[in-house]
């Protein structure tokens, strides 16, 4: 897996833009993540450390959630965030 932060960008921006499923991105975000060995600044770590913590909290099978459980759209919505953040960090730079 890369360590760029560009990666994860795309890799958001494919779930906020419908390309993958809510059970995709939770994979594939959680392995990019789990692999990177890079220090990113720290204001940029934080909102790519959230997002794992909301992937951590996402449960895609409705009857095995519970109300502290995120389901698909809380997701996205995490997602579309976290996009906003990094952007505004000119992270997508």
């Amino acid at each position: 897996m890369s360590n760029r932060v560009s990666d994860y960008i795309e890799t958001i921006q494919d779930f906020t833009s419908g390309k993958v499923s809510a059970p995709l991105f939770e994979e594939r975000y959680m392995a990019m993540f789990k692999a990177a060995s890079t220090h990113f600044p720290e204001e940029i770590y934080d909102v790519l450390n959230e997002l794992f913590l909301d992937c951590d909290e996402y449960v895609a099978d409705p009857s095995l959630r519970d109300e502290e459980d995120l389901d698909d759209q809380q997701l996205l919505d995490r997602a579309a965030e976290a996009l906003s953040r990094l952007t505004a960090l000119g992270a997508a730079n």
